[in-house]
C-alpha cells in the first residue's frame, strides 16, 4: 500500500458493533517520471482487542487490530487533491463524497503553514462547478485492500463539511444521506467577514436531555480582525453570550474544551 501522509477524522462506528471505520490518504508516485500521480484514498476498519497478559505489560499494548477494506485512487491530473473531512457508514456500506472544491496544488505554496493571516488555508481551495460531486460507495465487510467502490455515482456540483445521516431502504435497496451542502464556492469569499470552525456540544452537568446545554464555537470576525467565543442555547439555537479574543485565532478543524482545574495546571 502507498505510504501513509494523512488521517481523516470523525472515525465511525459500524452500525450495532464495536468496531470503527476510518480512512488514510496518500500520495502514489508515477514509477517513471518519479512525480505526484494519484491520492489514494485508504478505507480500514479497526476491531478492538483485548491485550493478553505479556501484552498489558507493555508500553503500548495492542488495543486493536486494522484490516484495510478498500480504496480509492483520484488522479491528480485534472482533479487536484480531494477536500474530503468526513464520511458516513451504513449497516453494510462506506460512503466518501469527493466535492467539488479542491485543493488546488498550485496556489498552496506556504500558506497552509503561515499561521498569522487567518483562515490561510482557504485560499488554496479552488472551486470546480464545471466538475460534478463523486459518491463512492464501498463494501464494509470487504477484505482486500486494493478492492475499489461497489458503486461510484456522479452528483450535481456541492460542497459538504459533515454528514447528518445515511441509511439503507431495505424495501428499495436505496442507500439515502442527510447533508447540509453548498451549490456553488460563494461560501469562501463571505461577503459579511465572517466564519466559524467546528462546533462543540457542552452539556450540564446534570442535563436532563440531550439538549441540555450550550453549544460552541470560535469565530472570526473579519471586519473587526478578531475572533470571538459564540456561546448558544443547545435547544434555541439563540445567541446566549459573545467573548472576543485580543488576538485572531489560527483556523484549524477541531477544537479541544478543558475543565479549568486542568487549565490551571498549565
Amino acid at each position: 500500500m502507498p505510504e501513509q501522509t494523512m488521517t481523516g477524522a470523525h472515525r465511525l462506528h459500524v452500525i450495532n458493533g464495536s468496531d470503527t471505520i476510518g480512512w488514510t490518504g496518500s500520495i502514489d508516485l508515477d514509477p517513471i517520471l518519479v512525480l505526484p500521480a494519484a491520492t489514494v484514498i485508504s478505507v480500514y476498519r479497526d476491531a478492538p482487542v483485548q491485550p493478553t497478559d505479556d501484552e498489558a505489560n507493555v508500553e503500548t499494548p495492542l488495543t486493536a487490530r486494522r484490516r484495510y477494506i478498500g480504496q480509492v485512487r483520484i488522479p491528480l491530473a485534472g482533479n487536484g487533491l480531494p477536500m474530503i473531512h468526513s464520511f458516513q457508514v451504513t449497516r453494510r456500506y462506506v460512503i466518501l463524497v469527493l466535492c467539488s472544491l479542491r485543493v488546488e496544488p498550485h496556489l498552496i505554496g506556504s500558506k497552509l503553514f503561515v499561521l498569522q493571516e487567518p483562515f490561510a488555508g482557504v485560499q488554496t481551495l479552488g472551486w470546480r462547478g464545471h466538475q460534478n460531486t463523486t459518491v463512492y460507495v464501498m463494501d464494509i465487510e470487504s477484505t482486500d485492500p486494493t478492492t475499489g467502490p461497489l458503486r461510484t455515482f456522479s452528483i450535481d456540483p456541492m460542497f459538504l463539511n459533515h454528514h447528518i445521516n445515511a441509511w439503507e431502504d431495505e424495501a428499495s435497496l436505496e442507500v439515502n444521506m442527510d447533508v447540509i451542502a453548498y451549490r456553488d464556492g460563494s461560501f469562501l469569499s463571505n461577503p459579511r467577514g465572517f466564519g466559524n470552525l467546528e462546533v462543540m456540544r457542552s452539556s450540564k452537568e446534570r442535563a436532563t436531555s440531550e439538549d441540555d446545554g450550550v453549544v460552541l464555537s470560535v469565530m472570526l470576525d473579519g471586519k473587526r480582525g478578531k475572533s470571538y467565543l459564540l456561546v448558544l442555547n443547545a435547544t434555541t439555537m439563540q445567541t446566549m453570550a459573545t467573548a472576543y479574543s485580543p488576538v485572531v485565532m489560527p483556523a484549524d478543524f477541531h477544537g479541544e474544551w478543558f475543565p479549568h482545574e486542568e487549565v490551571a495546571m498549565y
